[in-house]
């Protein structure tokens, strides 16, 4: 699984970053329209944006869905 890297930048987060992330996706509202809701996600994570941060995001909940079927 390592060598399976994302050509978006997905996978080059420090373990700051991801917190910052996950803390972000808890606290911006699912209910506003998705660019927006990126937008100010990724004005909580410093150096990154929103496509990054949305890419993040696919990236995690691909590998959860690939561990759940294992």
């Amino acid at each position: 699984l390592l060598t399976e890297r994302s050509t978006t930048g997905a996978s080059d987060w420090s373990q700051n970053e991801q917190k910052l992330l996950e803390t972000a996706l808890k606290c911006v509202s699912k209910d506003l329209p998705g660019q927006e809701r990126w937008e100010q996600i990724a004005r909580c994570v410093p150096g990154k944006t929103p496509a990054e941060c949305l890419a993040r995001y696919r990236s995690i909940v691909q590998m959860v869905r690939a561990k759940k079927t294992v």
